[in-house]
């Protein structure tokens, strides 16, 4: 099975990243805010061995305009966000 590095997310994808965020209550590490823009997905057990097959990185970026640092990320198992439709 072939994997792209990065994967696009649906909107309706985004929506279960941004449930999953309020589920475990992640907040920014700069600014501890809880408002996220998703972007893409990056398959972690495609390169790195240590990571189980099917967890990803999901692109966040915090909409504080004031944060220091905005850009950071959250790992989530398939099964929570990419399922078909």
């Amino acid at each position: 099975m072939i994997i792209s590095e990065n994967t696009r997310l649906t909107e309706r994808q985004k929506s279960r990243v941004l449930a999953s965020i309020e589920d475990r209550g992640f907040t920014c590490e700069s600014c501890h805010s809880g408002d996220f823009r998703v972007s893409e997905a990056l398959h972690m057990g495609f390169l790195f061995l240590d990571e189980e097959h099917g967890t990803y990185m999901v692109a966040l970026t915090c909409k504080n305009p004031d944060c220091a640092t905005p850009r950071t990320g959250i790992r989530l198992r398939h099964s929570e966000f990419l399922w078909d439709e």
